[in-house]
């Protein structure tokens, strides 16, 4: 040994460069170490369900997809539907399930139940598992299933590293270096690296062994690294070579170390003979462990403490080591009743441990299972042989308390079935997440469809129905159809609601409207009612004023192509003669000439004579001025050509000359005497001795005249008086001012001598100037002024009798004139001695072209036959004329009177045929409201009697009506006489009605009628059968083709695969598959009984329940005796290695008695917190407890052998605990802080297997530390005496 030692030291450093570079190479080859997750390849052999899985897995292999539920909490309802949109375009994923129901969604949490393609440890479903935690990495998000669990990590990085680190702090506490914790870490780091990668010599480790190993590792061997490094302490003291302290160190802890490891190694290869091969898995992995962190320690460690010697003294540090000498006086004080205080401990632990449940299942309580309730899924592996009896017994299990679904080939896809059971039966497959998506897909069909294919499957007689039959059937079963609704277009279901009308006797006596008609033989309503007018027109009834005929023709007949064909040429060229007599406004409106003229078709200038006299023959009242009758007269009349013959030369003229004097503004002007001359009629010397008398007939002048004469003629007066007319002027207002006359007072002339203060003589002189300048006068000043004077002695040798007349006259002229006085033409007759006939002529043309004239319509038509006699009309009237002028005003009397007439009153007024009023009557009373009704019977018979054969009508039907309509009528007869037709017979029939019939769909709706009403309830099908023939025969069959579309068509063309996977995944080759979907606890009475009644069930079938509920059934059976077994082995193997180790019997019986009795109270433990322990975490605790805690009483019993040789018990006690506590507490510390934070952080079965380790092993410290010491006092005679 001291060689082997010494070459170790002495090559140390190849020896760590070949160790490193296998430990790495290790790390590498662990990543190709295959990892198992299913449980039940550890069963024994000889399990049920071992036996059934093998079975299963080799008739029915892995699934096609694995599961994976990812739950989110608080989000929005449009993050709802967008996550399931992109869960589902991740690549890997085949579909997604998720809706609004209670299924998915609760409280505030949300269920996507994501099917992965391949198996949970494929590629792909990693790869989904890694894409969804980093796509969703800042979302509340949880997973679960096959793919969470295979993917998800048992333990983080970040609780290794935690894990690392207290252990690191544990250590640095202990350590008398800080350099010598990572020396320490390392080293059991390459161990580890070494034990990870050397499992690749296994088939598969489970990934409960690959999870706790490392961790384990480094908890149970770190001790060993303290006493190499304890010694090589001790030895260095005694000499000063480093390099031969550590050989010695290395060969004298060898036989040590190497012992303390036997413990644990033994107690860990106890597992191995576990029946449940997990422990295999689990006690040669980790034994392995302990023996590579040994070799590391031996190997590795010494040539790095020595590298590093250096930075440890130089990192010397106390480390922590308490004085228990109070605990050595206290276990002292005690021993004599610790022996019987153990007793008791150790049979009340063992008593109350009964009370701990174990749990053989390892599906941990999730956050998703906490929301959502998992199922349970239990499969029955039976013989196919054996199929009727598991599909019968599996029909009687439904309906069982939290058994949701029972899916087996019997009573699934290849049960017999009824139409609506086999509805149900599509329903309840969805159940099933291998088999839901392919069956579902076919629910989609529906109930009536399913019946429908039944029938057609079964059925070999011809289905033959009426119309009637036709019509019920659809309304009552088709129409309200979901699927076959589809498959009615509009325009079919028109057509057929329009056969629902000849489908009885009571619809075809039933009296229709135009409306009715149309809709319901398909034809236009107009062309309907076409028709009725012409049923109506055999007795039309109302009475119809011509006005309202009249504009009906107007605005409905004329206006419409069919119906203005009523209308002959003749009475359209009647109609729009007496269009303008029809208005009864119209006709009682007064209009001028030119607008009659134009109504009657007249000359305009003759109906303007006519309007003439008829004004002519009226009383003539009209007055004017003399000025506007000469003016009227002269101008209007006489230079009218028809007019100038009243007129001879010496009216002419007077009228002139009355003309003049009747000029107002000739009148009233000044003229000189050769202007009064030409209107008077006397010489020039007339005029002016006449006017000289003007003189004589002036008396004064007003203030104004007199001043502006005086200034006019101011000149002449000066020249001839020698006198200032200024002055004048000033004297003139002087007297003014001092008189106060006024503008309007006279200054007579002979008062201004006087006033002017001139002689007499000058003022005549004056006056006679201004009299003989002023000789001008107007002719009516004139006239006057001779009248006035006319017995003047002068003027009577002027003036005659004439003259004087011809004055008188002309002073009454020129006053009415200068009056605006107006004369009737009797007043003007007699004022200018006039032949009064021909005044009322004037005034008559006058009145006439001055007032304009306007009649009436009616009045004229009335004034020309009233006067057609008269000279004036009778040459122009001829008796055409008269005979249309005696109908327009028959026409103008009927509007105004607004007279009703019957068809035939009508055609005698306005002289037509009435048989074409009558039609027109019909139209007129169809059109103004008049509800023409007739059966289908009589009128389709009308029709084809009377109307479709009559040339004037026969246009309005083509072939294709004629054909319907006869079609039609056959309907009818065979509706009377209740006749049943045949598909072909039907289809024929109603074709020729509507091109909208398909024969297939026909065909389908008579096959749904047959399956309606002639279907046997005994058909039955099975899911298989029934897709198989979609397949086969209905995809095919052109029938339907029409009705399924194209999505459809898909739909059972995969369900072909469907079924046939279905059929893969529940039939094998020898043996078939059932499958139970509950919501039973993974454990428990509930459960056991229910497994076990169909074990019972299926006794002498040689079929297998399994699962992981079975799994613990069958477990739970045999696990007392398992536990006692490993609790056996082990406390016999730690017992003759403890007995070899000190040569002694009572010390091994106390030391594993002892860490037995800190397994118990870890179960009682157990029992207090929870009432549950997972069995592999307590049978692991078993080994581990007794092959690696007792580590700790050897240690102390060694010290306490070694101290008894110089010392007393009691010193001994004090010695003992003084010199082991460091070990023990940096052992205990780590194993039981790692374990205690590996198990809250990890998951599943890692968790309750460390943390029960953790709970044992601070019991077996407790223990160690207040009992043994104790014990070995009170046996210390015993104990020492067998050493010796």
């Amino acid at each position: 040994m001291r060689k082997i030692t010494d070459f170790i030291i002495e090559k140390r450093n190849y020896v760590l460069t070949i160790f490193i570079i296998l430990s790495l190479f290790c790390l590498y080859l662990s990543t190709k170490v295959n990892i198992n997750y299913d449980l039940t390849e550890y069963l024994p052999s000889t399990s049920e369900t071992r036996i059934g899985m093998d079975i299963m897995n080799e008739e029915f292999g892995s699934l096609p997809t694995s599961s994976l539920n990812v739950m989110f909490k608080d989000l929005s309802t449009e993050d709802k539907l967008s996550i399931k949109d992109a869960l589902s375009n991740i690549d890997g994923v085949s579909s997604v399930s998720y809706d609004t129901t209670n299924t998915y969604n609760k409280d505030n949490y949300t269920l996507y139940q994501v099917s992965v393609s391949g198996e949970s440890n494929s590629t792909n479903a990693a790869n989904v598992y890694k894409t969804i935690k980093n796509d969703y990495k800042d979302y509340e998000v949880y997973m679960s299933g096959d793919v969470a669990t295979r993917n998800a990590p048992v333990l983080k990085v970040s609780v290794i590293a935690l894990a690392i680190f207290c252990a690191m702090v544990i250590l640095i506490i202990m350590c008398d270096s800080y350099t010598e914790p990572f020396l320490f870490l390392f080293v059991i780091g390459l161990a580890v690296f070494l034990n990870k990668g050397t499992n690749i010599m296994f088939s598969s480790v489970s990934n409960i062994t690959v999870s706790i190993c490392a961790i384990l590792q480094m908890a149970l061997s770190m001790d060993y690294s303290i006493m190499l490094m304890n010694r090589y302490n001790q030895e260095k003291e005694v000499t000063p070579d480093k390099e031969q302290a550590m050989k010695n160190a290395l060969f004298h802890s060898f036989s040590s170390i190497s012992s303390s490891s036997i413990t644990t190694i033994v107690g860990l290869l106890a597992l191995v003979f576990m029946s449940f091969t997990i422990g295999r898995d689990l006690g040669i992995v980790l034994a392995k462990g302990v023996i590579f962190s040994l070799i590391s320690i031996f190997l590795a460690l010494p040539a790095l403490i020595l590298i590093f010697d250096g930075l440890i003294t130089k990192t010397k540090k106390k480390h922590f080591s308490p004085d228990l000498t109070w605990l050595g006086n206290f276990s002292f004080g005690i021993r004599h009743i610790a022996i019987f205080l153990f007793i008791i401990v150790f049979a009340l632990s063992y008593f109350l441990k009964g009370n701990l449940q174990y749990e053989f299942t390892s599906n941990e309580e999730n956050e998703v299972n906490k929301v959502f309730q998992s199922t349970n899924q239990i499969a029955l592996i039976y013989p196919s042989s054996e199929e009727d009896f598991v599909a019968s017994y599996c029909r009687s299990l439904e309906g069982t308390p939290k058994v949701d679904q029972i899916l087996c080939y019997g009573n699934t896809i290849n049960e017999p079935l009824e139409y609506d059971n086999l509805v149900n039966k599509f329903s309840d497959l969805g159940q099933d997440v291998d088999v839901e998506d392919y069956i579902l897909k076919l629910y989609a069909l529906g109930e009536n469809i399913l019946k429908l294919v039944y029938f057609n499957y079964y059925n070999n007689k011809e289905v033959t129905l009426s119309f009637h039959d036709l019509i019920t059937f659809l309304e009552t079963n088709v129409y309200n159809n979901h699927e076959l609704s589809k498959k009615i277009t509009p325009e079919l279901k028109e057509n057929i609601n329009r056969l629902k009308n000849f489908a009885t006797t009571k619809e075809l006596s039933r009296l229709r409207t135009s409306s009715d008609l149309a809709s319901i033989l398909g034809v236009d309503e107009a062309q309907v009612k076409q028709l009725l007018i012409l049923y109506n027109s055999s007795n039309p009834t109302s009475k119809i004023t011509l006005t309202n005929l009249a504009n009906f023709i107007n605005k409905k007949v004329l206006t419409n192509n069919t119906y203005k064909n009523y209308l002959g040429n003749d009475q359209k060229a009647l109609l729009n003669q007496a269009k303008p007599f029809l208005d009864k406004k119209n006709i009682t409106t007064k209009y001028d000439a030119k607008t009659i003229a134009k109504m009657f078709g007249l000359n305009e200038t003759d109906v303007s004579s006519l309007f003439m006299y008829y004004e002519s023959l009226k009383d003539i009242n009209e007055t004017m001025t003399i000025e506007e009758f000469t003016d009227f007269t002269l101008n209007t009349v006489y230079q009218n050509k028809n007019y100038k013959s009243l007129f001879d030369n010496d009216t002419l003229a007077n009228l002139k000359l009355l003309s003049i004097l009747s000029n107002k503004e000739v009148i009233n002007t000044k003229m000189d005497i050769q202007g009064l001359s030409k209107i008077f009629k006397l010489t020039n010397q007339d005029i002016e001795s006449i006017l000289e008398l003007k003189g004589v007939t002036v008396g004064g002048y007003t203030v104004p005249e007199l001043k502006a004469l005086l200034l006019k003629y101011k000149d002449t007066i000066e020249e001839q008086t020698g006198l200032d007319i200024n002055e004048i002027l000033i004297k003139l207002d002087e007297y003014i001012q001092n008189s106060n006359l006024t503008e309007e007072d006279i200054i007579k002339i002979k008062d201004l001598a006087n006033i002017l203060g001139i002689e007499e003589e000058k003022v005549d002189k004056i006056i006679s100037i201004i009299q003989n300048k002023e000789m001008f006068l107007t002719p009516y000043e004139f006239v006057n002024l001779v009248l006035e004077n006319k017995e003047n002695a002068i003027l009577s040798k002027i003036l005659n009798d004439d003259i004087i007349n011809y004055l008188e006259l002309a002073q009454n002229i020129m006053q009415s004139t200068n009056n605006n006085t107006k004369y009737t033409y009797q007043e003007l007759s007699k004022l200018i001695n006039t032949d009064e006939s021909l005044l009322k002529q004037i005034y008559t043309l006058y009145h006439v072209m001055n007032t304009t004239t306007k009649l009436t319509p009616s009045e004229f038509a009335k004034f020309l036959l009233a006067h057609q006699n008269d000279t004036i009309l009778k040459d122009s009237l001829d008796k055409e004329s008269l005979s249309k002028l005696e109908l327009v005003n028959k026409v103008m009397d009927s509007v105004i009177n607004n007279t009703s007439y019957t068809y035939q009153e009508m055609a005698s007024l306005i002289n037509v045929s009435s048989t074409d009023l009558k039609l027109l009557y019909s139209l007129y009373e169809v059109k103004n409201g008049k509800n023409v009704t007739v059966s289908l019977d009589t009128f389709i018979n009308y029709i084809l009697e009377n109307v479709i054969n009559d040339s004037k009508y026969s246009s309005m039907f083509n072939e294709e009506i004629k054909t319907k309509l006869s079609v039609v009528k056959q309907i009818m007869g065979d509706t009377k006489n209740n006749t049943k037709y045949n598909l072909s017979n039907m289809y024929n029939i109603i074709t020729k009605l509507s091109n909208d019939v398909e024969y297939n769909t026909l065909d389908l709706l008579f096959i749904y009628y047959g399956s309606v009403n002639n279907y046997n309830k005994n058909w039955t099908m099975t899911v298989e059968e029934f897709v198989n023939y979609l397949n086969t025969d209905i995809l095919k069959d052109t029938k339907f083709s029409e009705f399924i579309d194209t999505d459809m068509k898909n739909k059972i063309t995969d369900a072909k695969g469907t079924i046939a996977d279905a059929k893969e995944l529940l039939v094998g080759s020898d043996y078939n598959r059932a499958i139970f979907n509950t919501t039973l606890d993974s454990e428990g009475k509930e459960t056991y009984s229910f497994i076990e009644n169909v074990k019972n069930a299926m006794t002498d079938k040689n079929a297998y329940v399994i699962g992981d509920s079975p799994m613990a059934l069958e477990m739970s059976k045999t696990f007392d005796n398992e536990m006692n077994l490993i609790t056996i082995l082990t406390m016999i193997f730690i017992f003759v290695v403890v007995a070899f180790t000190f040569k002694s019997i009572l010390i091994p019986i106390i030391l594993v008695f002892l860490i037995q009795c800190a397994v118990y109270i870890t179960m009682d433990t157990l029992t207090f917190a929870g009432g549950s322990v997972y069995f592999i975490a307590l049978l692991i605790v078993q080994s581990i407890l007794m092959g690696a805690t007792i580590d700790y009483a050897i240690l102390y019993t060694s010290y306490y052998l070694e101290s008894r040789k110089s010392m007393d018990i009691k010193e001994a006690l004090i010695n003992s605990y003084n010199k082991s506590i460091h070990t023990i507490l940096t052992s205990a510390s780590i194993l039981i802080i790692v374990t205690l934070i590996v198990g809250h952080f990890a998951s599943s079965i890692a968790s309750m297997i460390c943390k029960t380790i953790s709970i044992g092993t601070f019991c077996s410290m407790l223990l160690m530390l207040i009992i043994l010491p104790s014990m070995l006092a009170c046996a210390d005679k015993l104990i020492i005496k067998n050493k010796n």
